[in-house]
């Protein structure tokens, strides 16, 4: 392609780029409720073998989005094969005719891969093409296209890439202590990489990367997790979402350190309410449930910081899995219902005076002047023969015992 092209295209590019970045921006910080994006037809995720054919090849869709009527622009994207992270342990990518790059599997059994010691990224063909090829971007524009990071399969992904499928999700539910050891290995190599590639691209990133509408100042990164579709919410809570969790924690800690703050805010405003109870029972439940959301977001939290085992338990909020939000608001909704004022309740007989608490009957009137001593104080004696004596036909009158 043209030197003299590539600058016109880039040229138009930056024309349109500020109205449609902004309004990527808009959409993931909640300003606007949707966008309308699609990725122009292109081989960029096919038989891309050189960063001179990745660069033809993601040309082609930031060409024609120009003069489509939509809210999001492509971006560049070092692409080469799904396989990249499962090449540094000891897989194999296959380039055939014609076709996107596959990956052989390397070993039977998660016992096996973890005897395989994981290659540096400088050791790894495929990241050193993608690497070449984020430089080759840049030469070629001059920094003013963005660039989104390599297609990031998940560590659950890369897993059933590296260890016969089959063999790793039954392994999964068997021998759950190597299943981990190997995704955590995996994750390890996709943090480092991802960073080694968001340094080399700068400022330009585009986030949060592969088919998603993205935009420089956009943060997150986009995960490939295609077994989701066929596990479990309960197996994707155990071996999937706290491996992308801390992906996310390295690439959207803005975020990150906002959801933290929530379960802060969520801590005191819990034992707040707890305090405040006027009921024993009340002051326990709100306790007990304030307590049970927050030192089940501690868990998960603490396993990704590699501070405490990873457990299967799922992020309060957050996590995929139906009954984990419902149980999470249920617990949400008692919580309110414990803080909610609580109307006066009264009794009938408090409510509704009876005729003779309300009506003073002559005897109690004059008995009441004969109550009283001078010191103030009222006598029980007094008060029998003051009421006896007007009741008796008359004032001083004796009255007989």
């Amino acid at each position: 392609m043209l030197a003299r092209d590539v600058k016109g295209v880039v040229d138009r590019y930056q024309q349109v780029a500020a109205d449609r970045h902004g309004r990527v921006r808009d959409f993931y910080e909640g300003r606007r409720d949707f966008l309308v994006y699609t990725w122009p037809p292109s081989d960029a995720w096919g038989n891309v073998r050189t960063p001179e054919q990745a660069f033809r090849e993601n040309f082609v869709p930031i060409h024609a989005a120009l003069d489509a009527e939509m809210d999001a622009l492509p971006y560049l994207e070092p692409w080469h094969g799904v396989g990249i992270y499962a090449c540094s342990f000891g897989c194999e990518n296959v380039w055939e005719e014609d076709q996107a790059p596959s990956t052989r599997v390397a070993f039977a059994h998660a016992e096996e891969a973890l005897e395989f010691d994981p290659l540096a990224p400088s050791d790894n063909e495929m990241m050193c093409l993608v690497m070449e090829t984020i430089a080759y971007f840049k030469e070629r524009t001059g920094d003013a296209l963005p660039i989104a990071l390599t297609d990031t399969q998940s560590a659950n992904d890369t897993a059933t890439l590296v260890v016969d499928a089959s063999n790793f999700m039954i392994e999964c539910l068997t021998e759950p202590q190597h299943a981990h050891r190997l995704l955590e290995r995996i994750n390890a190599s996709i943090i480092t990489f991802s960073r080694m590639q968001a340094d080399a691209i700068g400022e330009g990133r585009a986030g949060p990367g592969h088919i998603m509408p993205s935009a420089p100042g956009v943060g997150g990164i986009a995960v490939s997790d295609d077994n989701q579709s066929f596990c479990s919410a309960d197996f994707s809570r155990r071996f999937t979402d706290p491996y992308n969790e801390a992906l996310g924690e390295e690439f959207g800690l803005m975020g990150t350190l906002a959801i933290v703050a929530l379960y802060g805010v969520l801590l005191l405003r819990g034992f707040r309410i707890a305090a405040r109870a006027t009921r024993p029972f009340e002051h326990f439940l709100a306790a007990g449930l304030t307590s049970g959301l927050v030192i089940q977001a501690w868990v998960i939290m603490a396993g990704n910081a590699k501070l405490a085992p990873i457990a299967g338990v799922t992020l309060p909020f957050v996590s995929y899995g139906g009954s984990s939000l419902l149980t999470s608001f249920i617990a949400l909704g008692l919580l309110l219902r414990v803080s909610s004022p609580k109307p006066e309740v009264r009794s009938p007989k408090s409510a509704v005076h009876s005729p003779k608490s309300a009506v003073r009957s002559p005897r109690s009137e004059v008995g009441s002047h004969s109550c009283t001593s001078p010191s103030g104080a009222a006598t029980a004696s007094s008060c029998r023969a003051g009421g006896r004596g007007r009741a008796g036909g008359g004032p001083g009158k004796p009255h007989r015992h």
